[in-house]
């Protein structure tokens, strides 16, 4: 497979995002072993590419760019966990500021925007995004900053109508965050249905 070149799907991702590396011909990605990179005298990066590698190198700037692909988005961070990303993005939501939550979803995740908001101080309402009027009617009354959802919720497999929120959320200025561990965006492309 040569730089450029496009491919399916499938094989995209049975690549790993394509290509050979140039510097060594590998056709699988390396996995590099160092966790932090050298410094000059001035303590300045060797490589402004390589700072930590948690969150800075060729590994994880490869797995960005799949998931980039994948999702079609401009751009993909990747976390440690996805607790990790959802604690993220709740973070970005202002002191004073208000989230909307699916109900029924991973506990987890449920426990964690409480105790988030509650130290925050930000206002959590709970709600049950699978019934559509309701969810809307929410964000239309509480406009909120966040709205997050799973897409097929776990454990319950609740579904919901992302395009729906998303247009609710997008009136009242807020974003509308999707968890879509279940589906994946092989067959849930939630970015391009307004999350």
């Amino acid at each position: 497979m040569t730089a450029g070149h496009d491919i399916g799907i499938g094989s995209f991702l049975a690549h790993g995002g394509g290509g050979v590396d140039p510097t060594t011909g590998a056709v699988v990605p390396g996995i590099p072993m160092a966790t932090t990179f050298a410094r000059d005298d001035a303590y300045a990066l060797a490589s402004d590419e390589h700072m930590y590698v948690r969150d800075h190198d060729d590994a994880v700037r490869r797995v960005e760019a799949v998931v980039c692909r994948l999702e079609g988005a401009a751009a993909t961070r990747a976390f440690a966990s996805g607790m990790a990303a959802i604690t993220a993005i709740v973070r970005s939501v202002r002191p004073g500021g208000t989230i909307v939550l699916q109900s029924g979803i991973y506990w987890a995740a449920t426990a964690t925007l409480r105790r988030l908001c509650a130290h925050h101080g930000i206002t959590l309402v709970e709600v049950d995004a699978t019934d559509t009027a309701l969810a809307v009617a929410v964000i239309a009354a509480e406009r909120p900053s966040l709205v997050f959802v799973e897409a097929l919720s776990n454990p319950m497999l609740g579904v919901v109508d992302i395009a729906a929120l998303a247009e609710a959320t997008h009136a009242v200025g807020g974003a509308l965050a999707v968890d879509a561990t279940v589906p994946t965006p092989l067959s849930l492309p939630a970015l391009a249905l307004g999350a």
